[in-house]
């Protein structure tokens, strides 16, 4: 009977597998494809390390929602595997020497909200204001500096226009007295043939 009941819990424990061996499957895709992109020359062991990292979080979390850990516990315990994996210092970003982008590392950052340290919903309203806040003031930074270049561009695009405009003023001043150079010669040559003629 012990055994029966042994080899039960046991299947119960591997029949989710299968949806987990296509989450594997796919995750396994989709980490080697963006390896491959990003990072091609790095080694597979390397590649195989960033794997087993984002899938050993991921099964603790799905036995979670398949009711085979405690929900509290195994959500706990995922977000803590999650967050020591991000700083672990085998971590691909830090392998791969990746610079990653705000929004990847506060997503990274909330997995710490399924750990025991935020005992309150204060501490995590706080924690998710705080990355709010960093966030802001990374973008308010980054339009200052936005402002700076078409600023500059602005400025050199107007001193290209009065350099042309001027360009433009002065071949216009000198044609314009070209031509009025030409109109006097030639009144002056209509007057002297006149004189000529009333000489004659």
């Amino acid at each position: 009977m012990s055994c029966t009941k042994n080899l039960q819990s046991w299947l119960d424990w591997l029949y989710p597998l299968r949806f987990l061996a296509t989450l594997i499957i796919i995750g396994f895709i989709h980490f080697v494809l963006w390896l491959h992109v990003e990072v091609p020359n790095r080694p597979l062991v390397h590649k195989f390390i960033a794997f087993i990292g984002q899938v050993g979080g991921a099964a603790i979390i799905f036995y979670t929602i398949n009711g085979t850990l405690n929900s509290f516990k195994g959500v706990s315990l995922g977000g803590m595997f999650l967050e020591w994996w991000r700083k672990a210092p085998w971590h691909p970003g830090r392998i791969f020497n990746i610079e990653l982008s705000e929004s990847v590392t506060i997503g990274a950052s909330m997995h710490t909200l399924f750990t025991p340290s935020f005992t309150t919903l204060e501490q995590r309203v706080d924690f998710i204001h705080n990355k709010l806040n960093e966030l802001d003031a990374k973008l308010f930074e980054q339009g200052q500096d936005m402002d700076r270049k078409v600023k500059k561009v602005k400025d050199e695009l107007n001193k290209k226009i009065i350099n042309t405009c001027t360009s433009l003023e002065v071949k216009i001043t000198q044609t314009v007295e070209e031509e009025l150079l030409h109109q006097l010669c030639g009144f002056m040559m209509l007057i002297y043939g006149v004189v000529t003629s009333l000489a004659l």
